[in-house]
């Protein structure tokens, strides 16, 4: 039996004795998937290439160069790219990432985001968004840091960790668009420097291009609040890439 014929057999075993279910729409998933979503579910998750705000991300259909709610606000980042709208497959999608705590879709979603990074912000350094105080003892891990784990280990991503922490604050998702807003004012801070004799320096060395890493953007108030503290400190430009945007 050679090698392509043993792999196949393999796969019919496993999918016959542990198969996978798609996290979309509870359909059979391909024997040989390296994740839980079926291969049609998979082909409705398009990267939208038409005109898009230049402050959020999300498509517009006006000729203006901003969405209507862009308008009337100022953000400290230079423009945010999410890949998809959070509804339909992409939100069930990051529902069974965030909540249901499916850690093999990680992969998938670092698939789907690298290229866009190489294509779209090629010399920037990623910095993913800091979760809040507690998040990690309590689920037990952080899914941004994950997804940023894996663009460095597999496409030699640029990642700088342990540059901007956040101060506590409610959860956003427990908050309406304005609450969001307001509850992360202030909340973030550039981490000191460690010296090697135990001093710490009051800042520490930030990239000039920085690429902010964050599963899903809503109203951009946790985007704006760090690109504020990296341009602070010596960041030039600070633009951010997302899965969705709300």
């Amino acid at each position: 039996m050679n090698t392509y014929t043993l792999s196949q057999t393999l796969s019919a075993i496993l999918a016959w004795t542990a198969p996978l279910y798609c996290v979309v729409c509870d359909g059979p998933v391909e024997a040989v998937s390296a994740w839980p979503l079926c291969s049609v579910c998979t082909a409705r998750l398009t990267v939208d290439g038409g005109r898009r705000c230049d402050i959020c991300g999300k498509p517009i259909i006006s000729e203006l160069n901003r969405c209507m709610r862009c308008r009337a606000v100022t953000v400290s980042f230079d423009g945010a790219f999410p890949l998809y709208s959070y509804a339909g497959v992409a939100r069930k999608l990051l529902i069974a990432y965030k909540s249901q705590k499916r850690r093999s879709l990680a992969v998938f979603l670092a698939v789907c985001l690298a290229p866009e990074i190489l294509a779209r912000f090629p010399g920037y350094t990623i910095v993913p968004v800091p979760p809040r105080p507690g998040k990690l003892r309590k689920e037990g891990w952080d899914q941004v840091e994950l997804l940023a784990g894996i663009l460095e280990r597999r496409w030699s991503l640029p990642v700088a960790r342990l540059l901007v922490r956040r101060k506590g604050g409610n959860e956003q998702k427990t908050l309406d668009r304005a609450g969001r807003s307001i509850n992360v004012v202030g909340r973030y801070v550039l981490l000191p420097r460690i010296t090697m004799f135990g001093n710490t320096k009051p800042g520490n060395a930030v990239p000039l291009k920085v690429l902010l890493l964050d599963d899903i953007m809503t109203t951009g108030a946790t985007l704006s609040e760090c690109a504020s503290v990296l341009k602070a400190h010596g960041s030039d430009r600070v633009s951010a890439i997302v899965i969705a945007a709300d």
